[in-house]
């Protein structure tokens, strides 16, 4: 996964600022989204319940 702490901390000091109400949340969204091949099925594989 890509790190976009610093990227949030530049722009948390201009005039950028609002975007991060709703960008962390959207990146977030595009990330667990953008999972290639069958992670999603390899993962649910060695999930348990607990």
């Amino acid at each position: 996964m890509i790190d976009f702490g610093n990227f949030y901390s530049l722009i948390a000091k201009n005039h950028l600022s609002h975007w991060l109400e709703t960008l962390p949340a959207q990146i977030a969204n595009w990330q667990r989204e953008q999972q290639h091949g069958l992670f999603k099925q390899w993962s649910n594989a060695v999930e348990f319940s607990t």
